[in-house]
């Protein structure tokens, strides 16, 4: 089927614009409000609550009253902005690659062999495994923790890598805050070790391929959706300057999937090492650190733990800026969301048991975003991870939008055209 173009068109409708994510996200904002509302009301005021959810909803989705919003022009890049994209390329080429190269070589020095330690270990057989190699919880998950926290960092404009090992889990949401999407419970089983970068890409990663390829991505040229249940095409925003100020070590943001697997691919070029998105399943299961909890640190909501807008912060904040998990990576929650390789499905059941990704899924078709500028009907919508520190919907700058957004289980989707921000990349490396 040919490609369609949706045009994006100045309309003082308040309707005009809104993105199918907002309108699929009514079902999680009507039990948010529920929840809250039933916890300051009496029970028998409690039925009269639910009354309230209905001029609440109508005014998230169909009033300009409840946030601001104002159809986008067409977009084209501002003289400011394109200047400020020259400077940040041709910094990360002296600057940044320059500090990138010290540290590279300060972590060879005593890191060298680490890849071939880890297969060295991961080549036992499973009974071979120490008591170290290896760790059995309360729930009779056994996981061989094949030097789970070590390090492998390809080169130097490349990502720390870490080592996340096999390991059997339960997928989905076991908490009342579980959306439908996070149901049914599903076991898989990760056979296979694999890598996963330490960190969300940075903005320096990203603009060091840039720079070494000449790869245009169309957020340079068609700008990024920005702010919060209306969005908005911003013509001056892009993944060089997503809104709010960075640094070279902040995750970059304002990218589609395709420009994610540009990258992977040129990494797999330039390294000779399969780089690739990671598929959903194991995206949780190195989310999860290999543990049952809700969050990564437990089954607890705890403020702080992670980045989240109702602590007063505008963007992502630069990597490693709040504990990692236990497998050593940072930012799973409360930084940016990501593609992974799954086509969207409603539920789990038809996911892979083996932790591979799902080929088919949801189509687009009547559900693009209507800010997306191209899209085919027929391809798919992908599969989104990791609760963004941004928190959609009428109650995003509250406590409880962080304690919902931040779960371990927690999944969206996204048209791969388009770009936000509040998404990056994150990328896995298979284990020769």
């Amino acid at each position: 089927m040919p490609s369609t173009r949706t045009e994006l068109r100045s309309d003082p409708t308040p309707f005009h614009g809104v993105s199918i994510y907002a309108i699929s996200r009514l079902d999680s904002l009507a039990k948010q409000l529920t929840e809250i509302l039933s916890m300051h009301l009496s029970v028998q005021n409690r039925a009269k609550s639910r009354v309230l959810l209905i001029p609440l909803t109508l005014c998230a989705v169909f009033t300009s009253a409840c946030t601001s919003f104002n159809p986008a022009e067409d977009p084209k890049i501002t003289a400011e902005a394109q200047k400020k994209k020259t400077e940040l390329l041709e910094s990360v080429s002296t600057s940044w690659i320059q500090r990138r190269s010290r540290e590279y070589g300060e972590w060879q020095s005593s890191n060298s062999d680490n890849e071939n330690q880890l297969k060295s270990i991961i080549d036992k057989a499973p009974e071979q495994a120490t008591k170290k190699d290896r760790s059995i919880d309360a729930n009779d998950r056994v996981t061989f923790f094949y030097l789970s926290t070590t390090e492998i960092w390809d080169k130097h404009f490349a990502p720390k890598m870490v080592a996340i090992p096999s390991g059997e889990f339960s997928i989905g949401g076991r908490d009342k805050k579980a959306d439908s999407n996070e149901k049914p419970l599903k076991r898989i089983a990760i056979k296979k070790p694999f890598l996963v970068s330490k960190n969300p890409i940075t903005l320096g990663e990203f603009a060091y391929f840039v720079k070494k390829t000449g790869y245009k991505s169309d957020s340079g040229i068609k700008g990024c959706l920005f702010n919060s249940i209306f969005w908005q095409l911003g013509s001056e925003h892009g993944w060089a300057f997503p809104g709010y100020e960075q640094s070279f070590d902040h995750p970059v943001v304002c990218i589609n999937k395709h420009d994610a697997l540009a990258y992977a691919d040129w990494l797999r070029k330039v390294t000779n090492k399969n780089y690739r998105l990671l598929t959903e399943a194991e995206y949780e299961w190195a989310a999860s650190g290999g543990k049952d909890g809700a969050y990564h640190w437990g089954d607890t909501y705890e403020e702080g733990k992670g980045n989240c807008s109702v602590r007063g912060t505008e963007g992502v904040k630069p990597v490693g800026s709040y504990e990692s998990n236990s497998f050593g990576l940072f930012d799973m929650a409360g930084g940016p969301t990501t593609y992974v390789q799954d086509c969207f499905l409603d539920n789990y059941e038809a996911l892979p048991a083996d932790g591979s990704a799902v080929k088919q899924g949801k189509p687009a078709g009547g559900l693009v975003d209507k800010l997306a500028e191209t899209y085919k009907p027929d391809e798919c919508l992908s599969s989104v991870r990791g609760g963004s520190w941004w928190v959609v919907g009428l109650f995003q700058n509250t406590y409880h939008g962080c304690e919902n957004s931040l779960r371990i289980s927690k999944r969206s989707f996204g048209n791969i055209n388009s770009r936000q921000f509040n998404r990056g990349l994150r990328l896995a490396r298979d284990i020769p």
